[in-house]
């Protein structure tokens, strides 16, 4: 019985730990797109031919 209460409570604390990430996720979404499209934007080396 008490195994129980503590899986049913490991799952619903892990369910509540995911939404507030993606509401987090969400909030922030634009400040990330932006950092992550500075990082991928940097020019590369040209090729010496």
């Amino acid at each position: 019985m008490m195994e129980q209460v503590i899986y049913i409570a490991v799952i619903a604390a892990a369910m509540v730990f995911g939404w507030l990430l993606s509401q987090r996720r969400q909030a922030s979404r634009k400040g990330d797109e932006r950092a992550v499209a500075r990082r991928t934007r940097k020019p590369r080396p040209r090729k010496r031919s």
